[in-house]
Parts: structure tokens; sequence; C-alpha cells
């Protein structure tokens, strides 16, 4: 949950097996995916709540708002889901995933595939780093 793409190395480290590895690393990618979603999701309904104004200013685009909303319009959802666990992290590809996308069935399957998918890569790519060092 802290840092997913150094996680195996770690565990590696601290001389889990292989299973082990694979499974600390999935379950706490996608127990971070799940908590980070609700609280995005709190979140943003908190500040709709509190701050709703019905004469609401229009929004000024940043250059990295409009970087953001191309790349969700470009790769949508599993776009976000592939490279969350990588850049920027699981807990700031979660949030902005409750933010973009409300089907949270959806975004939590897709997420847990994707954990799953790097957990599965970093693990092996961790290990034959290893018994190559050896």
């Amino acid at each position: 949950m802290v840092k997913f793409m150094f996680a195996p190395s770690y565990c590696i480290l601290v001389n889990f097996t292989y299973l082990q590895t694979l499974f600390i690393t999935t379950v706490g990618g996608i127990f971070s995916c799940y908590l980070f979603y609700n609280f995005g999701e709190m979140l943003f309904n908190w500040i709709e709540k509190k701050f709703s104004n019905p004469n609401k200013k229009k929004k000024i685009f940043t250059p990295a708002n409009r970087k953001l909303v191309r790349f969700i319009k470009t790769y949508g959802l599993v776009g976000l889901a592939v490279i969350t666990p990588a850049f920027p992290s699981l807990p700031v590809g979660s949030i902005l995933a409750s933010k973009y996308f409300k089907d949270k069935y959806k975004v939590l399957t897709l997420f847990s595939i994707s954990v799953f998918i790097w957990s599965l890569v970093l693990t092996t790519a961790s290990y034959y780093f290893k018994i190559s060092i050896d």
C-alpha cells in the first residue's frame, strides 16, 4: 500500500517465498484501491455538499488539468487502471478514479485485475533478479 512498485523487492529482502510475496503485494494493492476509492467518494461528496454554490464561476483549466482530462478521455478507465500501480500510485489513482468514474464495481474490478498483473510481473522480475545476483 505504501509504494506498490518496491514491495516485491522488500519481501525478497525479508526472505518471503515467491507465493507469499505475490499474495502480500496483491492483497495490499487491492486493499489500497478499495480503501482510497471509497475515501475519494466520501471526500468528493463532502466537498460537493460543503462548497456547492449556485453562482459558481466557470472552471479555469490549468495545463495539468488539461493533461489529466486528455488522458482520461483518450485512455479511459482501462488506461488509468493500467498505469496506476506504477505512476502516480495506488492511492492517487484510486482517488482520481472515484472522481471521474462512478461505476464502483467496474472500477474496482479493473483495478484489482491490474494490481494482480502488476504484482505478478514485479514479483517474478524481482525473484529472477535475485537469482541472477546470487
